[in-house]
């Protein structure tokens, strides 16, 4: 995340034509009511993105909004990932009547009710698990919290409890 606001600091640098961000109020004439907003293209290993970064200015200091899209965590989170896997796995083994609880329990050396926790993932709402997969889930949404508290049962109280967005 600082990468990307030290990159965003540096483009918006380099629009208003200086070497390092600068208070604006020490050089009135570089004033951002030319410039209300700007598009940074970065090369990424998927190809090239493009940010629009929308740019203030507070009492002649250079504000920049960084996009909401870039405030999330845009890291895998691979622990979670991985659990989501097994839990879909375990589902499948329990739906197809191969195993019972207790047999999956023994067979995978896992306690029984950690076993049932794990499972409780597959419960999350598709727009959820979409997100864990792309890496975009709140920073908070983690394993430990989702094996120590009840996974609301309805999809739309699952957003507002973990703040994901509303659909």
């Amino acid at each position: 995340m600082n990468e990307i606001i030290e990159l965003l600091k540096t483009a918006v640098a380099e629009i208003l034509n200086e070497t390092e961000p600068k208070d604006l109020s020490k050089n009135p004439e570089k004033s951002l009511d030319i410039v209300s907003k700007a598009s940074i293209h970065c090369q990424t290993k998927g190809g090239i993105m493009t940010i629009d970064v929308p740019l203030s200015r507070t009492h002649g200091v250079l504000q920049v909004t960084v996009p909401e899209a870039l405030t999330q965590n845009s890291c895998p989170n691979k622990e979670l990932i991985k659990a989501l896997s097994k839990a879909f796995k375990y589902q499948k083994i329990l739906t197809s009547g191969r195993m019972t609880i207790a047999e999956l329990s023994l067979h995978e050396e896992l306690d029984a009710g950690y076993l049932g926790r794990i499972l409780r993932l597959t419960s999350l709402a598709p727009d959820i698990i979409k997100s864990v997969l792309a890496g975009t889930q709140p920073a908070d949404f983690i394993l430990k919290r989702l094996i120590r508290e009840e996974i609301p049962p309805i999809w739309a109280e699952q957003r507002k409890k973990y703040n994901f967005p509303e659909i």
